[in-house]
């Protein structure tokens, strides 16, 4: 053994010759040091520790409360409030000593669940009617007259029925300019609809319609009238919020009875493909020379 290799053997530490401290215990500076992480309570006291630093950090949900404006639920001192805003969104906003938080709301109990569309209260405006307004309607385009015209449309709430009314009205091919009717002015009728015509072009809600149909009520245009079957388009106006809704939901679906025995003619399955007959190429040769052979001898 070299001379350097001795040294380096007298230099070196033997760790097995060295006794264990039996008394020593690794959690003792933390202790001496007041570390934080040590666990020197009981797990009950641990977790009415962890309890009480939960609620700090979380208010309460029954301190939440919905306020109509920011300024009530500033004045209320809420730490939760759920406020509506301007944008027609819903916002939830949390004061805290680190400041104040506001989101928008999602999955919150004191809100409904909602969805836009409208239910009718009034039976469905009969066929019949619709009838008559196209007809009244294609009058204007025969000739090359193309106006726009209109139909208001009112119920009864005594003799629970619809009225089709034709007011006095000033007609473009773009526009109508129609005056209410004052004899529907009384209380017994409900004003429920506006429709008027696009003559041929489609049946589409213009800026011009958009700037006349404030009023809530249902309203509906009618389009590309010169062929047999029009376009047709139907929204209501909540005080000038407009929804489109399907024309269904409002007039009657016609609907002619027809023989039973037809439904016996339809058959179903789940595949468009043919399974039952496979055709080789073979065959479908085979089908082809037979129907030349048989041109030929026509001929």
């Amino acid at each position: 053994m070299s001379e350097q290799e001795n040294k380096s053997n007298e230099n070196a530490i033997d760790l097995g010759s060295e006794p264990m401290d039996n008394d020593f215990d690794p959690f003792a500076a933390d202790e001496a040091t007041g570390d934080e992480g040590a666990d020197s309570g009981t797990p009950a006291e641990t977790a009415e520790m962890a309890e009480t630093a939960e609620t700090t950090e979380q208010p309460k949900e029954d301190n939440t409360e919905m306020f109509a404006n920011i300024e009530d639920a500033k004045a209320s001192g809420k730490v939760i409030s759920i406020v509506p805003a301007k944008d027609g969104k819903v916002y939830e906003i949390r004061n805290t000593e680190m400041g104040k938080f506001v989101t928008t709301v999602a999955g919150c109990d004191l809100l409904s669940d909602m969805k836009t569309g409208f239910t009718p209260a009034l039976p469905l405006i009969p066929m019949y009617m619709m009838t008559q307004i196209v007809t009244f309607f294609r009058h204007y385009i025969d000739n090359d007259a193309q106006q726009e015209v209109l139909v208001n449309i009112y119920w009864d709430k005594q003799d629970k029925t619809f009225i089709l009314d034709v007011p006095e009205q000033i007609v473009t091919k773009v526009s109508v300019n129609g005056q209410k009717n004052v004899d529907y002015a009384h209380e017994r009728y409900i004003h429920y609809m506006d429709i008027h015509s696009h003559n041929s072009m489609k049946a589409s809600f213009s800026a011009i319609d958009d700037a006349d149909e404030k009023a809530t009520r249902l309203y509906t245009v009618i389009g590309n009238l010169h062929k047999y079957f029009p376009d047709i388009k139907t929204r209501i106006s909540n005080g000038g919020k407009f929804l489109e809704i399907d024309p269904s939901e409002v007039f009657e679906i016609v609907k002619s009875p027809f023989p039973n025995d037809w439904k016996d003619k339809v058959r179903f399955r789940d595949s468009h493909k043919n399974t039952d007959a496979k055709i080789t190429t073979k065959d479908l040769w085979n089908k082809i020379m037979n129907r030349i052979d048989n041109y030929e001898i026509c001929a």
